[in-house]
């Protein structure tokens, strides 16, 4: 028993004189070490989670589509002024007519110089200059290129019912001066009454509340015997216009 504890001393003198055993350990901890180092602790965020996604579709606005005609801003209501009472949209087809009462009467001065009497319905005009004529009122702008196509198609109406129409035409953009203003009729060659928007103005004020009239050009108004028998808020052709007056006849 005592050699062996002996042998054992003199084992355990001989390793601390060479060093093994301090080698032993720093051999034994270079190793562990490197692979503490490279252990790498993945913790995972709950915030950072990924979530699904959802798309969504654009909102897309839909704009109306008008063919063929030019849109003016609708007319602004003088609140120092009441020029025209606010009243619900009248029909204008002549199934849902109803009994014509009179309103305002309006005096206005045309560009060629003449004066006219239009006075309001409440579903139409009455013109007294023209009471047995059946007026194509005609609302139009100086510098709208569809009013333009539109122009030798009602003056052609007018040439075939001679007896019977009369043409009146609204300007309802910018006003004109003087010379503007005949310089279109000349070129127009523009043999009715034309009214500029600085007379017309309680006129498209009307239109527009009783009619629904937004700014459209050109808009046509077929009227007889103060009531409207149609209204066209579009470029209207020469056979539309002559199967109306066929009818009305």
């Amino acid at each position: 028993m005592q050699k062996n504890i002996f042998k054992i001393s003199i084992i355990l003198l001989t390793l601390s004189t060479t060093g093994c055993v301090q080698r032993t350990l720093q051999t034994s901890t270079q190793e562990i070490i490197p692979q503490v180092q490279n252990t790498h602790v993945l913790q995972t965020n709950p915030i950072l989670q990924e979530r699904p996604i959802v798309q969504t579709s654009p909102i897309v606005q839909e704009r109306p589509i008008f063919h063929d005609r030019q849109i003016v801003e609708p007319m602004p209501i003088d609140s120092t002024e009441e020029i025209i009472p606010q009243a619900p949209p009248m029909p204008v087809t002549p199934q849902t007519i109803a009994s014509s009462t009179a309103g305002e009467m309006h005096h206005v001065r045309t560009v060629q110089g003449t004066s006219i009497s239009i006075q309001e319905r409440s579903n139409g005009f009455a013109f007294p200059e023209y009471q047995d004529k059946i007026v194509i009122l005609s609302i139009f702008g100086k510098n709208c290129p569809y009013c333009f196509r539109e122009i030798p198609i009602i003056k052609r109406l007018q040439r075939k019912y001679s007896n019977i129409s009369q043409i009146i035409a609204l300007q309802a953009q910018d006003p004109m001066g003087k010379a503007e203003a005949a310089s279109l009729i000349q070129s127009r060659q523009m043999n009715y009454p034309v009214i500029d928007k600085n007379e017309a103005i309680p006129l498209l004020l009307f239109i527009q509340n009783h009619y629904e009239w937004t700014g459209s050009l050109p808009t046509t108004l077929i009227i007889k015997n103060g009531v409207t028998e149609q209204t066209f808020k579009e470029e209207v052709s020469f056979e539309q216009l002559d199967e109306i007056m066929r009818d009305l006849i």
